[in-house]
């Protein structure tokens, strides 16, 4: 199932680069700072303030959850491994730290310059995976199993004041939460939705035959599910009960492209979806559906990745550069598209954050198969 969600190039260089309205020039691009030489850098998204946050890592040192604020680097950890894996519209961030060496992670969410530890009680490593505007946490935990013998997982939501279990069970993958605190888990061979974090969970029924995976869930509650059928991808919306095929370009293959653990946002409150989808001659374009129509993006190039989309409807992809190695990053809109140029010329530049309500994207640039990293804002 996991084989659904592509996996981008290993994140080597942060961009953050704002869209030009003509589309016809390259941003201005500079350095962010990092820590030192010889340091690699991963990017886990981008808030509605402009905020950047990822991970820095020195050669042979652990990673460190990190963020960038108006061109300053703060590390939110001094010592340590630690690993965002997201933040909500009030920069507050959550992922997973160690306290110690030899220790096993925790779930940590940082606000104001704080770090507020959500390890739950009994646990002997969490992590957290997401988080609402009001500071709901979904956090997952392992715990030693009721015989003693074995290890048992636990997918909890926090709240300011107390906690909510929604899987006893060791057998469950890729929970995501929606902006309304809706939690969707694949579980066994099931897909489970909790409306609003609560209940017993409605069973989330997708295409072909295997159990869908959960993509992700927009603020009217809308879930977008990746699902396989004879070993090709498919892509589907549920809503209300309701289900719907988004199709393919002609290819009959519909998937999507994410960074490590998946990020995107391939879905908006709008219910518009953007991904990658095989053509009728077997090229992958990026994609925008939208009202029951699926557009591709790029109908004329080779081919085209898109990596997220925002509640403006504009859409962070990459293309090829005709005649040249490397790939340029681009911003489409609804009317217009904007080429945001290469970091570097000659480098793979894949913008894989977006800004949530401006044309303002964070992605990766790095030359073909080096693993060299340094970072980028734009004036």
């Amino acid at each position: 199932m996991r084989a659904l969600v592509l996996t981008a190039a290993l994140l080597a260089t942060v961009t953050v680069a704002a869209a030009t309205e003509t589309g016809s020039g390259s941003p201005r691009l500079r350095p962010l700072p990092l820590p030192g030489p010889d340091t690699e850098a991963g990017l886990t998204g981008m808030t509605a303030t402009g905020m950047v946050h990822g991970f820095v890592r020195g050669r042979g040192a652990p990673a460190r959850a990190a963020v960038w604020r108006d061109g300053r680097l703060t590390l939110l950890e001094r010592t340590g491994p630690s690993t965002p894996t997201a933040a909500n519209d009030h920069d507050q961030v959550v992922g997973s730290y160690t306290r110690r060496p030899g220790e096993e992670e925790r779930a940590v969410l940082w606000t104001g310059g704080r770090r507020v530890d959500l390890h739950p009680r009994g646990a002997f490593r969490s992590a957290a995976v997401g988080i609402t505007d009001r500071a709901e946490v979904l956090v997952v935990s392992h715990h030693v199993s009721s015989d003693t013998l074995g290890t048992a997982r636990r997918l909890s939501l926090w709240r300011p004041g107390g906690w909510r279990t929604l899987v006893e069970d060791g057998r469950f993958h890729d929970p995501v939460l929606g902006a309304a605190g809706d939690v969707a888990v694949l579980v066994d061979d099931r897909a489970l939705l909790f409306p609003r974090g609560r209940g017993p969970g409605i069973r989330l029924v997708g295409l072909g035959g295997g159990a869908p995976v959960p993509m992700g869930i927009n603020a009217g509650g809308a879930v977008l599910l990746a699902c396989e059928d004879d070993g090709r991808g498919r892509a589907a919306l549920w809503r209300d009960g309701g289900l719907t095929d988004l199709g393919s370009l002609g290819g009959g293959d519909t998937r999507f492209v994410g960074t490590g653990p998946r990020h995107g946002p391939w879905l908006n409150a709008a219910g518009e979806v953007t991904g990658l989808s095989e053509t009728c001659d077997g090229r992958y374009h990026a994609f925008r559906w939208r009202r029951g129509v699926m557009t591709d993006l790029t109908p004329h190039a080779p081919y085209s990745t898109s990596y997220a989309i925002n509640e403006r409807g504009d859409i962070a992809g990459e293309v090829p550069v005709p005649g040249a190695a490397g790939t340029h990053a681009l911003l489409w809109k609804r009317r217009s598209t904007t080429d945001l140029g290469a970091a570097t010329p000659g480098n793979l530049t894949m913008p894989t954050a977006l800004h949530p309500r401006l044309p303002q994207v964070a992605g990766t640039d790095a030359a073909p198969g080096s693993s060299a990293t340094s970072l980028f804002t734009s004036q």
